[in-house]
């Protein structure tokens, strides 16, 4: 793993001249019990944020797009009301929450996440 840090990384995301890797985060192993995807992007052409979610976590996501694009739940983040309690909860249902504290627990992730970017992007 240390060798990868200056390396050139070339992946759907980076496009073909790759990203310097600069930084490297290593973390202690834990058992997974499963591994969901979630992300926030910009959606060029509905001008608006996305928050996606997937039980098909620990694949690159753009292949689950292509094989079945039904496995990504997306939704859609209003800027003038922002990420709602009931977008996170429907994710997290989607994701696989399967007991209501999941979904609270989801619901609370999200909303945390998505100010996450929302901060990050603005400073």
């Amino acid at each position: 793993m240390p060798t990868d840090l200056g390396m050139q990384l070339v992946t759907h995301q980076t496009g073909p001249l790759g990203q310097k890797v600069q930084r490297l985060l290593i973390e202690e192993t834990a058992a997974i019990d499963r591994e969901l995807y979630l992300g926030i992007v910009l959606d060029r052409a509905a001008a608006k944020l996305v928050f996606m979610a997937s039980q098909a976590g620990g694949m690159e996501i753009e292949e689950v797009a292509a094989k079945d694009p039904k496995a990504i739940h997306k939704a859609y983040i209003d800027p003038g009301v922002g990420f709602q309690p009931y977008q996170a909860r429907e994710l997290a249902f989607c994701a696989g929450a399967e007991a209501d504290t999941d979904c609270r627990r989801g619901e609370v992730h999200d909303r945390n996440l998505s100010r996450l970017y929302r901060d990050g992007r603005d400073g």
